[in-house]
C-alpha cells in the first residue's frame, strides 16, 4: 500500500511544482503521478521539501543552553569540560531526546552526533523517530578520563547495525585532543571490522591552534595528517574546516569526505568562517551543522543557510544541496520530508530564494521520516514532548547545580 501526498506543491530541482508525491516502503516512489489505489493524504496549502540534515551535533549539550560564550573556543571548552567529565548516561539520554524533539520540530530529519554515551543517544533517536549517525568521541589529551574508547565505539557499531534509522561512524575528536596512538588504534579497529562503520567523524581546523599543533607534532597540516592516516575518504564527516590552506581545500575536495560547516557555532565562538565559496568551487561535498546547541541556543538550520548565502555570496540554488544533499524531492530518496506552510513562499516562483532567505522553523507544519509522520500540525507525535521537556529541565537543573558548586 502506498501513501499519496496529494494536492500540494513539491520542491523539484529547485522549483516548487504542483504535484502528488507517492510513498511506499519508506521511500519516495513517484513525483508528479499518484500511484493507483493508495491512501491519500491532503497536502494542499503545503510545500513538500527534503528533510534537513544536521551534519555535526553534540546533542546532549542541549542541557547547557545559556552557558556563557565569552572568549574563544578553548576558553569555552575549558568550561564545557566541567560538564563533560561528570555527565551521566541518563543525562545524555534526556538531553539528546530533548534535542531530537527540537530538531524534528524545526524540520531536521537526520543528524550526526559526536559525543559520549552514544548508546543512550541511540535509544533517544529511536524513540523520537529521527535518523541519526552516531560516533563515540575518542580523546585522551584532556585533564580527565573520557567515558569513550575504541571498545565503546565497536560496541556502538554492533548495537546499531540492524537499526533502520541508525548508523555508526568512528569518532575522533581532533588532532589536538587525540594522541597519535589513539588515532592509530581507531584506524586499525575500523579496518579490522569491515562494514561496522560508515566512515569517520572528527573536528578539523576549527581554530588556528589545530594547525599549529599538527605542524609542530607531525610536520604537516591536520588535513594531510588525517589523509595520510586514511581517515579522509567518502563517508567521513569533517566538522568546521575554518582555516584550511588552498592545498587542504584541494585534498579535502578530492578525498570525497564531507565538510560540515557550522557557521552559527563558529561565529558565536569567534572561530571565523569556513571558505565556503572556495570549497564549492573545488567540488567539495558540504553540509551544515549546529554543533553544540549550547553555543547558538537554538536548532535553526534555516538561519544558517541564510548566513551562508549572505556571508559568502552563494546563490540560493547552490545552497539547496547543503540542506539534504539534493535540490528537491525525487523518486528513490528516503521519504524524509518536511511540509512547509505555502504562505511562506511568496512569490512562489522563487522557491529556492524563499527556502534559503526566508524560511524558518515557524513554517514547518508536518515532518516525515522514513515515510512515517513524526510531527503533525507542529506537534511531535512519536512521544510526549512536554514530558521530555520536563525531564530534560530536571536533568539540566542537576547539571547546573554541579557546575555552580564547582566554581
Amino acid at each position: 500500500m502506498c501513501l499519496v501526498l496529494a494536492g500540494g506543491h513539491a520542491l523539484v530541482d529547485g522549483v516548487a511544482v504542483r504535484c502528488d508525491v507517492s510513498i511506499a516502503d519508506g521511500a519516495v516512489i513517484s513525483v508528479g503521478r499518484a500511484c493507483e489505489g493508495g491512501e491519500r493524504c491532503d497536502a494542499s496549502g503545503l510545500v513538500i521539501v527534503p528533510g534537513l540534515h544536521n551534519g555535526h551535533m553534540h546533542a546532549a549539550t542541549s542541557l547547557l543552553q545559556g552557558m556563557p560564550r565569552t572568549g574563544t573556543l578553548d576558553s569555552w571548552v575549558s568550561s564545557l569540560w566541567r560538564f563533560e567529565c561528570g555527565i551521566t548516561p541518563k543525562e545524555a539520554y534526556w538531553g539528546s531526546l530533548y534535542a531530537a524533539c527540537r530538531m524534528l520540530l524545526s524540520g531536521i530529519t537526520s543528524f550526526e552526533d559526536l559525543h559520549f554515551f552514544q548508546g543512550e543517544v541511540a535509544k533517544a533517536c529511536t524513540e523520537a523517530g529521527i535518523r541519526a549517525t552516531l560516533s563515540e568521541a575518542l580523546m585522551d589529551r584532556q585533564p580527565w578520563r573520557a567515558p569513550s574508547s575504541v571498545s565503546s565505539s565497536l560496541a556502538l557499531g554492533r548495537a546499531v547495525r540492524n537499526e533502520p534509522l541508525l548508523t555508526a561512524k568512528m569518532g575522533i575528536v581532533s588532532v589536538r585532543m587525540a594522541s597519535e596512538a589513539l588515532i592509530d588504534e581507531a584506524v586499525e579497529a575500523y579496518a579490522s571490522h569491515e562494514g561496522l562503520f560508515s566512515g569517520y567523524h572528527l573536528h578539523m581546523d576549527e581554530v588556528p591552534a589545530d594547525r599549529v599543533h599538527s605542524m609542530d607534532a607531525y610536520g604537516c597540516s591536520p588535513t594531510d595528517f588525517f589523509f595520510n592516516k586514511g581517515v579522509l575518504a567518502p563517508g567521513t564527516t569533517v566538522a568546521h574546516c575554518v582555516h584550511p590552506s588552498p592545498h587542504d581545500i584541494s585534498v579535502l575536495a578530492s578525498s570525497g569526505a564531507r565538510i560540515a560547516h557550522c557557521p552559527g557555532s563558529n561565529l558565536g565562538l569567534r572561530s571565523g568562517t569556513a571558505p565556503v565559496g572556495a570549497f564549492l568551487a573545488a567540488g567539495a561535498t558540504m553540509c551544515l551543522g549546529i554543533d553544540s546547541p549550547s553555543i547558538c541556543d537554538g536548532y535553526d538550520l534555516w538561519r544558517d543557510y541564510r548566513l551562508v548565502s549572505l556571508l559568502h555570496g552563494v546563490a540560493p540554488r547552490s545552497v539547496l544541496p547543503l540542506m539534504a544533499g539534493t535540490a528537491g524531492v525525487h523518486p528513490g530518496m528516503p521519504a524524509d520530508l518536511v511540509f512547509l506552510d505555502r504562505r511562506a513562499f511568496f512569490p512562489h516562483r522563487d522557491a529556492a530564494g524563499s527556502l534559503v532567505l526566508a524560511a524558518s522553523p515557524a513554517d514547518v507544519r508536518h515532518v516525515m521520516v522514513g515515510g512515517r509522520f513524526v510531527v503533525r500540525d507542529r506537534t511531535v507525535c512519536t512521544l510526549d514532548a512536554d514530558r521530555v521537556q520536563e525531564r530534560a529541565l530536571e536533568a539540566a537543573d542537576g547539571v547546573w547545580s554541579r557546575l555552580e558548586a564547582s566554581e
